[in-house]
């Protein structure tokens, strides 16, 4: 199983449903999940024994697509509303 695939999905999944939502809590717990699914694909991939550097690709890359996910539906919201 390929798991760089899982912090970039549930990232892409995670910014999705934060940008749906209008509560500012709901990025604090958004921002904590993807913390959380960037650390589980380390653990899971087994590239802690190697580097705990990979934890913090792994987190980056489920920020940044959660980050990604988020922009990208506030954006297609607004072009919904303003049309």
């Amino acid at each position: 199983m390929n798991f760089e695939l899982i912090p970039v999905l549930s990232g892409i999944l995670i910014g999705t449903v934060v940008s749906l939502s209008s509560s500012r809590r709901s990025l604090a717990i958004g921002s904590v999940l993807t913390v959380l699914c960037g650390s589980l694909a380390t653990f899971m991939s087994g590239e802690y024994e190697l580097s705990w550097g990979y934890l913090l690709v792994d987190i980056a890359q489920s920020l940044g697509a959660a980050f990604a996910a988020l922009v990208v539906v506030r954006l297609l919201r607004r072009s919904r509303t303003v049309s």
